[in-house]
């Protein structure tokens, strides 16, 4: 483990001291125990506001406290909150743009990818570097908002030796990763099998089935071992398996939505709504899980909604016109008043003297059934008719309700004129 103590600044006692509480605040950072003490040495003994020169990256950065400040940008990220994870490296010893680490890169990959993967390459090609530099590097290439698939495989084919070193070896972290446990085998299968989806999506599928199947197992198992633990009363035995299954969970997260990735490409939104009603049981808790179904459900919503409202504009507009109004008839008013609508728009276009006239007829009807108490209709149905009426009564101003050439009279009515009449019969009627 790394010194992060001024020599040259305290006594012996002191010394000792400061190595303990930064080693300290290391293991707790590894434990998810994050503590401030670390910190406040690091204010205590280099007070900010003096201009100095770049003390570059060895011996003087290790030699500062103030590298202690890495932990708490750390925490920072991993909490999602970004830019107190900035402010708490700018509290880093100065250095110049090229000597800054990898955490600078991550923190910019959102605002700047280019710049963090050249960064990350950067440090790779010039070893020694952060432990969890290749990690990174693999993991970003893959990331679905990248895609650099190619990329990450001409890395993992260059650096053989790196691969063997720190993906299929257990490794700690002292700074930020974007897997919080240790990287190990099942990393580098996900990556493999990240690479793997463009060219052979069912080897994928596959594979990446099997990393599911086996983290799915582990979980119960761990599951019952904390169920177990809370009935025999084991406070150590069920903190260690509630670890246990929190640093899985985090594994299982994107294997899932990497599965469920495949088939959202290809449009099949059942069978991805299938896989997370699969994993509901091990990770419905999960914020990346529960934002993930809420997409796809909202895809499903809007694509039955769309599919919907192109059957009902067809049906409006070449049924009998004694059909017009079926589902009125059925006293399904909500969702028939709601089709008609839609069926009607763009109402520029088909707005016009035949099709008003079989329009207005379901609206009279669902007059007479809320005049009578019949029905009661809810205030968003209520927003939607006042907004219709009002489209009709601005694109409906030259629209006459009989195809006979206008003139004085009867003939002078106007879709824009019975809309007003008809809004006016729905206002008094919410009186």
């Amino acid at each position: 483990m790394v010194s992060c103590v001024p020599r040259r600044i305290v006594g012996t006692s002191k010394l000792v001291q400061l190595e303990l509480t930064c080693n300290r605040a290391v293991c707790l950072y590894r434990l998810k125990h994050y503590g401030p003490e670390i910190l406040e040495h690091g204010v205590r003994y280099h007070v900010e506001g003096i201009e100095l020169c770049s003390v570059g990256n060895s011996p003087a950065l290790k030699e500062s406290v103030l590298v202690a400040f890495n932990l708490k940008a750390a925490i920072d990220y991993v909490n999602g909150n970004l830019e107190a994870a900035k402010e708490n490296l700018t509290d880093m010893p100065p250095r110049v743009e090229e000597e800054l680490d990898s955490d600078q890169a991550l923190m910019n990959m959102e605002v700047d990818p280019t710049a963090g993967f050249r960064k990350l390459n950067f440090l790779l090609q010039n070893p020694p570097f952060p432990s969890e530099t290749l990690a990174n590097l693999l993991l970003l290439y893959c990331k679905p908002s990248h895609g650099f698939y190619d990329l990450a495989a001409d890395v993992m084919a260059e650096h053989a030796e790196v691969i063997f070193k720190y993906l299929l070896k257990h490794i700690n972290f002292t700074s930020i990763s974007l897997f919080t446990s240790n990287i190990m085998q099942d990393l580098y299968d996900f990556i493999n099998c990240i690479i793997l989806t463009k060219t052979s999506p069912e080897d994928t599928y596959q594979k990446m089935n099997e990393l599911a199947n086996r983290y799915s197992e582990t979980m119960r198992r761990l599951t019952k071992q904390i169920q177990d633990s809370c009935l025999s009363r084991d406070q150590e035995g069920h903190k260690k398996a509630l670890a246990e299954y929190e640093d899985s969970l985090e594994y299982y997260i994107p294997i899932i939505m990497a599965i469920a990735k495949l088939f959202w490409d290809k449009e099949n939104y059942v069978q991805v709504e299938r896989i997370f009603h699969q994993s509901a049981d091990l990770c419905s808790d999960h914020p990346v899980w529960r934002l993930n179904v809420a997409h796809t459900f909202s895809r499903l919503k809007k694509r039955k909604r769309e599919r919907t409202t192109r059957q009902a504009g067809i049906a409006f507009m070449h049924c009998k016109p004694c059909d017009r109004y079926p589902l009125l008839r059925k006293q399904i008013f909500e969702f028939g008043i709601s089709r008609i609508i839609r069926s009607l728009e763009p109402y520029g276009k088909k707005l016009e003297a035949d099709t008003w006239f079989y329009a207005k007829r379901c609206f009279l009807a669902l007059v007479d059934s809320l005049a009578k108490q019949m029905i009661v209709l809810k205030n968003a149905t209520y927003a939607d008719i006042d907004d219709f009426l009002d489209a009709a009564d601005s694109q409906g101003k030259t629209v006459y309700t009989s195809v006979e050439s206008p003139g004085e009279g009867h003939n002078s009515n106007t879709v824009s004129r019975e809309a007003r009449l008809l809004k006016r019969m729905f206002l008094k009627i919410r009186e």
